[in-house]
């Protein structure tokens, strides 16, 4: 700031008002920003929960109807698994 500046009140009164009001306006496009950002996550979840229980029920529908098959391959899975980590030690 000049020394110009600060020996006029009116100048400097101008400043304060037009760095409050920029404030303002930064505040209000950062409400807009969180607002919009805060709808876009939420319907992000809503739609990956959506996916997990559509992959649920099909996951259900499968071992009601294979239950020997899906409990081998749960089976295969554990000793697989089991395996592996066993291996690392």
């Amino acid at each position: 700031m000049s020394n110009t500046s600060l020996n006029n009140p009116e100048l400097s009164n101008a400043t304060r008002r037009s760095t409050v009001e920029n404030l303002s306006n930064v505040k209000d496009s950062v409400a807009e920003l969180v607002h919009g950002e805060k709808e876009r996550v939420q319907n992000v979840w809503a739609r990956g929960k959506e996916k997990a229980l559509a992959s649920e029920k099909r996951l259900e529908h499968y071992v009601s109807e294979n239950p020997v098959k899906s409990v081998m391959i749960a089976v295969g899975t554990g000793v697989a698994l089991g395996w592996i980590l066993g291996r690392k030690r």
